[in-house]
């Protein structure tokens, strides 16, 4: 698994989200600018930010969350 996490640098709530997620060690987390990578936000209907999909080893969402999100509100999806 691996959560991705949709961000910009102009989004004040995505600054607290990666303080949050400093607290998370459960799955690898990648960081997506959705400025330099629309493509990626694109497959993904990115529409608001901060916004984290997990994902499993096949590439397929698992969940998804809007807004800012506790590390604990992820792990409970984690296999």
């Amino acid at each position: 698994m691996k959560l991705l996490y949709f961000n910009a640098p102009w989004c004040g709530p995505c600054e607290q989200q990666k303080e949050l997620l400093k607290q998370y060690d459960a799955t690898p987390v990648e960081s997506i600018n959705v400025e330099e990578d629309t493509a990626t936000a694109n497959k993904y209907s990115v529409r608001s930010l901060p916004k984290l999909i997990l994902i499993d080893d096949n590439g397929s969402v698992v969940k998804s969350f809007n807004g800012l999100t506790n590390p604990s509100e992820i792990e409970q999806y984690v296999e």
